[in-house]
């Protein structure tokens, strides 16, 4: 619960689209096109079509925002 908390504060102050998928109810696709074997995961898409998934257990807003930063190379918040 903690965790959804921290991504909808997340989500409301990034400048960057954040989606939520349930992908225990389609787990063949997220693993083999999402990188994602367990649940909760969160990835970033990159605008080349590759998945980057974010391995921390750091489940912030301040570390959500870090990700995204080094990943797209772009300010979220």
């Amino acid at each position: 619960q903690k965790m959804e908390d921290e991504y909808a504060k997340f989500a409301e102050q990034a400048d960057v689209d954040v989606y939520k998928f349930r992908g225990d109810e389609v787990r063949d696709f997220v693993q083999s096109e999402l990188n994602t074997n367990s649940f909760p995961t969160v990835n970033v898409v990159k605008p080349d079509g590759s998945v980057v998934k974010y391995e921390s257990e750091v489940r912030t807003v301040e570390a959500f925002n870090a990700f995204v930063d080094e990943t797209l190379g772009v300010k979220s918040s």
